[in-house]
C-alpha cells in the first residue's frame, strides 16, 4: 500500500494536484532486482474499505493535498514468488513515479530492514540506537550484534 499524491507548484504558490487515475498508471513498485510491479486496479473490498476510512482523513488533515492523494494498493510478492517489500529482511524497494510532471523518472528507495518495526540494534561501547541495516557502529567502528528476526509483516 502506498499513499502519493504530486502536484505542481506555481511562482506564486498554488498547486495543480495531478489526478489519481493518472497516479494509478505511472506509480510502480520496483523490487531489488528491479522488477516493477503496477498498482492493483481493483483491489480487495478490505482494500477499498481502508482507502475510503482513510481518505476523508486525510482531506480533513491536508486540505485540498489529502483530498488529491490516492492510495494504491501493489502485490505482496514478486513474479519470484518472494516478498517485493519485507520490512524485516536486508535489502530494498523503490516507488517509482514516471513522466509525472514533466519529469521522466523519480525514484524513491526504502533500505530494509526498516528500523521503526526490527528489533533495536544498539552500539556495544556508546550504547546509542543504530539503523537496522547496519552492520558497524559509525562513531565506534565495531560490529554490531545481530537483531533477533522479526516475524513477517501481513
Amino acid at each position: 500500500m502506498v499513499l502519493v499524491f504530486a502536484a505542481e507548484v506555481s511562482p506564486l504558490g498554488s498547486f495543480t494536484f495531478v489526478p489519481s487515475g493518472e497516479l494509478q498508471k505511472k506509480v510502480v513498485v520496483r523490487d531489488a532486482s528491479g522488477v516493477e510491479y503496477a498498482a492493483i486496479l481493483d483491489p480487495s473490498q478490505d482494500a477499498k474499505t481502508l482507502a475510503a476510512a482513510i481518505k476523508p482523513v486525510l482531506g480533513n488533515a491536508l486540505g485540498k493535498a489529502g483530498e488529491s492523494s490516492e492510495l494504491l494498493f501493489f502485490p505482496a510478492k514478486g513474479k519470484n514468488g518472494r516478498n517485493i517489500a519485507d520490512a524485516g529482511a536486508k535489502g530494498s524497494f523503490s516507488i517509482v513515479l514516471k513522466d509525472i510532471l514533466g519529469v521522466p523518472e523519480s525514484v524513491y528507495v526504502w533500505r530494509t530492514p526498516l528500523t521503526a518495526v526490527a528489533a533495536p540494534v544498539f552500539c556495544p561501547i556508546g550504547k546509542e540506537r543504530m539503523h537496522a541495516d547496519w552492520e558497524y557502529c559509525p562513531w565506534h567502528g565495531v560490529k554490531l550484534s545481530e537483531p533477533p528476526p522479526i516475524k513477517a509483516l501481513r
